[in-house]
């Protein structure tokens, strides 16, 4: 039960951060109407939300998979969609 609680906390601390650092960018770029900036937060913050994902899976964004995990290894998005995503 404790277990349980202390991993909401962690959850809703994960959430809390991204939000306030890539979420609140967006709503920014957004509000500024700046479609590339819209565009390369949007990515910024499905990668933040992907990453903490992993995290919850053991696995740390950049590192591979420890070989007795039974776990697919972490995904990235492609380089394509990001530079479909950031237009430089």
């Amino acid at each position: 039960m404790a277990e349980q609680s202390e991993f909401e906390a962690w959850a809703m601390t994960k959430a809390h951060e991204i939000m306030m650092r890539e979420g609140l960018q967006l709503a920014l770029s957004a509000q500024n109407l700046d479609r590339r900036k819209v565009r390369s937060d949007s990515f910024r913050l499905r990668q933040a939300i992907a990453d903490c994902l992993l995290e919850t899976r053991g696995l740390a964004p950049g590192t591979e998979m420890a070989p007795d995990r039974k776990m697919a290894p972490e995904i990235r998005l492609s380089a394509a969609t990001e530079a479909r995503s950031d237009p430089a």
